[in-house]
């Protein structure tokens, strides 16, 4: 497996890929995404201070179904599969789509596996690291596992609607912005 994992986002010298991408395209991606809704920008700062590039090659395990995680991960580029034991490819991530929130609020086992399609990057977050920003920014610790808890519970009753037979299992999962919870 081919894993490059480059320093935190705040100490990288000018010719790590985290210059490359650059920490206001960064932001600016994290805006986009639901789980970060809600915070300053000083609290992104903060935030890509803890958090890693990460790149993976075509066919890389990222994780595999039953391994404990505690690594929150956001797409940046190219695509993800996440499948499981049981039923296969579950979902198909791509840029800008989370994967393995579960970690942030649980020590449990990996629900799914998910392995790179094609060369990509990850940004990646630990659940130690964001524990440690919140003594300094608790507003950015309280409104992140709020939307992770939000994007949890978005997840389950599609999950229960599924197993209802109300959806059909090609049916794409909602977002915040679908309005599944009026008062995000």
């Amino acid at each position: 497996m081919t894993l490059l994992i480059y320093q935190p986002i705040g100490n990288a010298p000018l010719s790590s890929p985290r210059r490359q991408v650059g920490n206001d395209r960064l932001i600016r991606i994290l805006e986009k995404i639901p789980v970060f809704a809600g915070l300053g920008d000083d609290e992104y700062e903060a935030l890509l201070t803890v958090c890693n590039v990460i790149q993976f090659r075509d066919g890389d395990i990222i994780f595999r179904e039953g391994d404990i995680g505690s690594d929150l991960f956001i797409l940046l580029s190219g695509q993800v599969e996440v499948n499981t034991r049981w039923g296969g490819l579950i979902h198909s991530l791509k840029s800008g789509e989370i994967l393995g929130e579960v970690a942030m609020v649980s020590d449990m086992h990996r629900t799914a596996g998910a392995v790179a399609r094609g060369d990509i990057f990850l940004l990646r977050l630990a659940r130690e690291a964001l524990d440690g920003l919140v003594p300094r920014h608790p507003h950015l610790g309280y409104t992140v596992m709020k939307n992770i808890a939000r994007a949890l519970a978005e997840r389950l009753a599609v999950t229960n609607q599924r197993a209802s037979g109300v959806l059909e299992l090609s049916s794409p999962l909602p977002t915040s912005d679908d309005g599944l919870y009026p008062d995000a």
